[in-house]
């Protein structure tokens, strides 16, 4: 009996051999588990930022029934587009103006309370140590998509990346924004300083985030709902295009720029073009770190997952545009655009787009 208990006994363990298949399963079961916790955790992400983005096309409605117009790419002095009580706020990007909408209206007025200097890029106010610089670095969490892994100051050496340093030629950082204005299928580059010489350029910005001056929604001819607001940027750039920048460069910066009346560099921190395809990695482009497309906001208030295989027409067919600016030659081009992706960022390109 004695000796049938202790075989008993030893039958009961595990050998190494039980162990380590055992251990195996486990690690099988974990392997197949965790993309599909990945892929919950993903659609999580980017469902948040399908929200932020309707966030943020209501608050430009709720801005456009206020203002009777939406917000102009940034506020320039020229157009006195944002009066204040001493100054014209030069610079401001369309999403500062419209945080009082989201919400944020102390962040807004401690940075526009009229004891400031209008900003621009020569202003200080931004790139010292004060209670304005902080928070301007401060994330907007409505502002920033949780898929992108870039920390909030990572843009902020966006036009001048130099070893050791994180100072900008623009003269101001800020933080992050993973959502930009849609500007449309050109970018113009615009000259002169006055009302007449820049009105030529202002008439030809065909995108609903216009330079410049607010575009009333009733511009908007092609239909609310095929017409893109804002969409996100992001992503992983493509150094083989034409002056890509580093990854960092990809999301824009929230506050402002320093180039109200250009399409460069300093501008796109606020609005990008469709001249490349949704992800193709250019910094003056739409893009995310979501897996096959971005979202975008339609004019109408409506979020939509573009993919990026949509049909678009080749980027190198739409340069930049500089000189004399005829509306009629301009209108024209825009309204000979092939590319769907393209002619959904025209606000007036008399082009029947279907669904998408």
């Amino acid at each position: 009996m004695r000796q049938n208990r202790g075989i008993d006994r030893f039958r009961a363990a595990f050998t190494l051999v039980e162990l380590l298949v055992v251990i195996a399963i486990i690690g099988t079961l974990v392997g197949l588990l965790l993309p599909a916790v990945q892929a919950a955790r993903e659609a999580s992400r980017r469902s948040s930022c399908g929200n932020n983005l309707k966030q943020i096309s209501l608050a430009l409605h709720n801005y456009s029934d206020a203002k009777k117009t939406l917000p102009p790419q940034a506020t320039s002095s020229t157009f006195q587009t944002m009066k204040g009580t001493t100054q014209f706020l030069e610079g401001y990007g369309w999403s500062l103006l419209v945080l009082p909408y989201m919400e944020r209206t102390e962040v807004f007025t401690s940075l526009t309370n009229g004891s400031l200097a209008g900003f621009s890029h020569t202003a200080t106010f931004i790139t010292g140590s004060s209670a304005s610089a902080d928070l301007a670095r401060q994330p907007i969490s409505t502002l920033v998509c949780p898929s992108c892994p870039l920390p909030p100051l990572t843009p902020e050496a966006e036009y001048n990346i130099t070893a050791g340093t994180t100072t900008d030629s623009s003269g101001y950082r800020s933080s992050k924004m993973n959502y930009a204005g849609s500007l449309g299928p050109i970018t113009l580059g615009c000259t002169g300083t006055t009302t007449d010489t820049l009105a030529p350029c202002v008439q030809c910005s065909s995108g609903a985030i216009r330079k410049l001056r607010g575009r009333p929604l009733k511009e908007i001819v092609d239909g609310l709902s095929k017409t893109f607001l804002i969409g996100e940027v992001g992503g992983i750039a493509d150094t083989s295009l034409p002056g890509s920048p580093k990854t960092e460069r990809l999301p824009g910066l929230w506050l402002g720029t320093n180039s109200t009346k250009v399409d460069n560099a300093g501008s796109v921190t606020l609005v990008r073009s469709t001249r490349y395809k949704v992800n193709q990695g250019s910094y003056e482009g739409f893009g995310s770190n979501h897996m096959g497309g971005a979202n975008f906001a339609m004019c109408d208030g409506a979020v939509r997952f573009v993919g990026d295989t949509i049909h678009s027409s080749t980027g190198g067919n739409y340069q930049s545009v500089s000189g004399t600016y005829d509306p009629a030659t301009l209108l024209t081009t825009i309204r000979g655009i092939k590319g769907v992706y393209q002619q959904l960022s025209s606000v007036a390109d008399g082009n029947a787009t279907g669904d998408f």
